[in-house]
Parts: C-alpha cells; sequence; structure tokens
C-alpha cells in the first residue's frame, strides 16, 4: 500500500470524530484535508498519530464552545453531543470513533486513565443534558460511524495534498516576476498592520503554524472557492430591538469607541494607530473620570500605557518604559474585522466593548473580548487572531434579582438533581447551596463519590453551566458516601436532622489508599474527617470551635 492509499485510509478513520468535534461534517472534512497536508510535510509517510495530532491542533483553533449550527441530519443521536463543551465533545469523539482508546491518549498526551476518566466526565455531562437518560454508547458509536468518508472526499483530498506540495515546490523562472509582484502588493497591502520581532519560540512555533494556515488556506480555496461563513448563535441570544436602558445609550453616545480611544493613545505616544501593537484596552465605565486603560508597543521596544478620558480623550494619564514582551501581529486579521466578529459571535449589534486583549498562547494567537448590552449580561470571546474562529465563548447574566424574586432554594435544589437522574435531596451530599446575584450556584455529591457544580438561573431554574468530576477510584468496593456520613456524624455525636452543612464531600488518595474525605460545620464548630472507602475506617478526624 503506498503512502497515499495509507494517507486516506488514515482521513476516513478520522473524518467521524473531527466532524463530532466541530459539529460540522464540511468543515470536518476541510480540517482533516489540511492536517493530512500538514502531517505530509513533516514526513513523506506519516503514521496515524501524526496526522491526528495535526488534526486536534487545527480543531482547537476553529471548534466552537458550543456546537450552535450543524449539518447532521434532523434526529440523529449525535444532536445531544453537540451541546457539550468543546473539550467534551473532543473526549468523546475520540472514544467513539474507530481508534483506539490508547492512541487517542497519547494523541492527547494523556495516561489511558486519564483519558478515560475524562470520557466518562463527559459522558456525564451529557446525562445531565438528557435530564438523567444515560446515554447508550453503541447507538451513539454507531451513529457517529454513518458519517463516511467518500470516494469524493478522496479525491478531495489528493487534490489537497497536491495544492500542498505545489506550494513547496520551487517557481519556474517565467513565473518569479509575477511571484515577486504579488509579494508586493501584499507587502503594500499589509502596511497599515505592524509587525514587533518575537521571541525566538515564538517566531519558530508561529513558524509552523503559519506554514499550516497558509496550506490550509490554499487548500479550502481550491476546493470550496468561497470565504468562511461565521456561524451564528442561537435566536435566543440576539439583542433585543427595543431595551436599551438610558445609561446604556448614554454611555454609547458620549464615550470614546474603543477604536478612537486606541488612536488618541497611539498619537499620545507619536505613532499613528497603524503602528502600534495594542495589546490591552480596558474601559473603566463606572470611574471616575471614565476612562480607557491602554498598554501598547511600538517597533522600537517601548511599551506605553495610558489613561484616556472615555469621553474627550483627553489624556489623563501615561508611563512609558523599555517592554519585556512582544508580539506579532502583521498576519492578523485588521481590528475592526475582528470586533465585528465578537459581536456576530455573541449576537449583538449594539454593545460597549470593556475589554480587548491580544496575546500568543502556545501556538494560537488569540484577541479576547468583553462586551455588555443594554441588559447588563458580559459577553467574553476568544478568538483566533488569523482566522477569525471562535475559540472559546461565554455569557454572564447582570446580578439584579432580588431573593424575594428568586425560586426557592429547595426548589432549585430539586431542579439540579433532576437533571441528573431519579434522586431527592436526601440521596446527595450537599457541599454549596449559594444564591448570589441572579444564580444558585449548587453542588453535590452522589453515593458513587461523582461530583457536579452546576449554576442554576434563580429566575426559573433553567441550568446555566453543568461540570462533573467522576469518583477517581473503582468504588465497586466502597461502602457508599452516605452510609460514609452516617459514620462521622454519629462519630461527631450528631444526628442527620441536626443543623449540619457539609462543605467538602469527595473521594481522594492518601498515602496510597483512596479514602472518603469530609469537612462539615455547625453553628460552633467545624470537622475534618477521612474514612478508608473499603472499611469506612476512619483515619483522619478534627474539630474546632468557631466561637
Amino acid at each position: 500500500m503506498d503512502s497515499s492509499q495509507q494517507i486516506a485510509q488514515t482521513a476516513a478513520k478520522l473524518y467521524p470524530a473531527a466532524a463530532l468535534y466541530l459539529g460540522s461534517t464540511e468543515q470536518a472534512r476541510a480540517a482533516v484535508i489540511e492536517a493530512a497536508a500538514a502531517a505530509e510535510r513533516k514526513s513523506p509517510e506519516p503514521s496515524e498519530t501524526d496526522i491526528l495530532a495535526q488534526l486536534l491542533r487545527i480543531c482547537q483553533s476553529r471548534v466552537p464552545e458550543r456546537a450552535a449550527e450543524t449539518d447532521f441530519p434532523d434526529g440523529s443521536p449525535l444532536l445531544p453531543l453537540l451541546k457539550l463543551p468543546a473539550s467534551g465533545r473532543c473526549d468523546l469523539a475520540l472514544h467513539l470513533s474507530a481508534l483506539p482508546d490508547e492512541t487517542a491518549a497519547e494523541v492527547r498526551q494523556l495516561t489511558q486513565a486519564e483519558f478515560a476518566h475524562k470520557t466518562e466526565k463527559a459522558l456525564r455531562q451529557l446525562t445531565f443534558l438528557q435530564n438523567g437518560e444515560t446515554p447508550d454508547e453503541a447507538a451513539l458509536r454507531a451513529a457517529l460511524l454513518e458519517i463516511v468518508w467518500t470516494d469524493a472526499d478522496t479525491d478531495a483530498l489528493q487534490a489537497g495534498l497536491k495544492a500542498a506540495h505545489a506550494l513547496d515546490a520551487p517557481p519556474e523562472p517565467e513565473d518569479a516576476a509575477a511571484i515577486r509582484d504579488i509579494s508586493h502588493k501584499r507587502t503594500a497591502a499589509q502596511s497599515g498592520k505592524k509587525t514587533v520581532t518575537v521571541p525566538l519560540w515564538t517566531v519558530i512555533a508561529g513558524g509552523l503554524c503559519i506554514a499550516v494556515l497558509c496550506i490550509g488556506a490554499a487548500v479550502t480555496a481550491i476546493l470550496r472557492n468561497r470565504p468562511p461563513e461565521v456561524p451564528s448563535l442561537p435566536a435566543e441570544h440576539a439583542e433585543p430591538a427595543d431595551d436599551l436602558s438610558g445609561q446604556f445609550e448614554q454611555m454609547q453616545s458620549s464615550f470614546l469607541s474603543i477604536a478612537d480611544a486606541q488612536e488618541k493613545a497611539a498619537g499620545s505616544a507619536g505613532l499613528t494607530a497603524g503602528e502600534a501593537v495594542f495589546l490591552s484596552t480596558k474601559l473603566k465605565p463606572s470611574a471616575e473620570p471614565p476612562y480607557y486603560e491602554i498598554d501598547l508597543l511600538d517597533d522600537a521596544g517601548q511599551e506605553y500605557v495610558l489613561r484616556i478620558h472615555a469621553a474627550s480623550g483627553a489624556v489623563l494619564d501615561s508611563q512609558q518604559f523599555a517592554a519585556d514582551h512582544k508580539l506579532d501581529t502583521a498576519d492578523w486579521l485588521p481590528a475592526d474585522t475582528l470586533r465585528t466578529r465578537a459581536l456576530d459571535f455573541a449576537g449583538l449589534k449594539n454593545a460597549l466593548f470593556l475589554k480587548e486583549k491580544c496575546v500568543n498562547e502556545d501556538t494560537l494567537s488569540l484577541c479576547k473580548y468583553e462586551l455588555t448590552d443594554a441588559r447588563g449580561r458580559i459577553y467574553s470571546v476568544q478568538l483566533e487572531a488569523k482566522t477569525g474562529a471562535l475559540v472559546k465563548y461565554s455569557v454572564e447574566e447582570p446580578q439584579s434579582l432580588s431573593a424575594e424574586e428568586a425560586i426557592p432554594l429547595e426548589e432549585a435544589k430539586k431542579k439540579a438533581l433532576s437533571r441528573v437522574g431519579d434522586y431527592e435531596p436526601d440521596d446527595v451530599i450537599f457541599t454549596k447551596t449559594k444564591f448570589q446575584g441572579s444564580v444558585y450556584l449548587i453542588a453535590f455529591t452522589l453515593d458513587d463519590g461523582t461530583q457536579y457544580s452546576i449554576e442554576l438561573s434563580a429566575a426559573d431554574g433553567k441550568t446555566n453551566t453543568v461540570d462533573v468530576h467522576p469518583a477517581p477510584a473503582d468504588t465497586s468496593q466502597a461502602i457508599g458516601l452516605l452510609r460514609a456520613r452516617g459514620i462521622v456524624l454519629e462519630k461527631a455525636g450528631l444526628s442527620a436532622d441536626e443543623s449540619v452543612r457539609f462543605t467538602k464531600a469527595k473521594i481522594d488518595r492518601n498515602n496510597g489508599a483512596y479514602v472518603y474525605e469530609m469537612e462539615f460545620e455547625t453553628a460552633g464548630y467545624e470537622y475534618e474527617v477521612s474514612l478508608k472507602i473499603d472499611t469506612g475506617e476512619m483515619i483522619k478526624y478534627r474539630a474546632w470551635s468557631l466561637v
């Protein structure tokens, strides 16, 4: 079997996992082709793990935190998985694919036990999303394997590999002048952006990343001949047209835009906005007076930190010093394009940019934004700066709900439990029940040691976020956390109906053995107790007075 056939077989095997991870068969096809081309550039006969490593890196830069839109068929058993966070989707995609778990663990740089733990966590999260219904792994695996790599996909793969080879080939003599002309035009077109030299390790990592992105752009252009579409969020995230508060309108009309504030800051440093590299820009609307704090670099290695009056643009304070860090933005998308994409991903037309921060993290160049809308919601959006791909997204509701407007705590606890399975409050140990602003923060541990942390809307009990931590040990021989709770309360001379509040209930490792660790308190004392999970033998007990 020649190398091209081997690559095609590997592509067919990896394609379903990429589709589930990205939530799109079309995007997965492009990512697999780009990964194969990148791996072949590094080795003439890339292995399955070589291509998988490239594929995960490419997908990481493009994956939405949760897939809002998909080209999966209606009724597919895979649709609930798209609501999982990106990391959980990745773990389950690899676990359900035709790849052995040990291969997935190796490429993810995890032990097999760590990978199994992450997979179990993702399955627990899926159970929660399905209102306590345990997922059928066999049905999910069968549905995933129905996403088939076709002969047409193989043809596209071969075309993509040829395109990548063409990029590596030296130009023919008659084409040299045209290539130089294109290069000069590109340099002129990019003159509005500024390059500041980066440390050596960043140059090496960035060079590899840019090479792969160039291949991807060429392959995508050849195969698709159209620009990538920006995914949109569900309708419930769209901003209402007639719900602008007076304060929001006032700030919108009286404050400088983030671009205007940056231009003022650059001018104060003797630069144009195109000559400066802006590391961070933060709006402080509640300060007196309100101001922008702007951190920027010039190409001489000088860093400037300025405070600009948010309304007038006057310089309130300025500092200049030698920069100890640098940033290359030459091949980033224009700043206004990235801001527009941030607004699009948040589903907003009118918003205030509270923060813009540009960083290099590992091999990714990121622009991180915080925006607020008329209702006071805070949107956090992270974009890959070279492609505009969404890396991370979250929204925080305004904390304006009174305790009287909130649903009762007991109702919130029952709503949280109902999403996990058929549990009553007495079937678990609650370790946090807190009303905070407009949400309830509820954490509890099941009898088998699985821990859940859930954020619920205090207005209606709908789930905002959930985090699951499966037990880190085999609990088949354990006495159970509920029985352990009875033992520790008896040792403390307390009864279950007394006012006891647990703050910790988990399985942990102590001197090579797994133990139940519990912390709880009464009106006058705090307790810290550890028991062996298989016998209930007490190995630590502490109590101290709070008064």
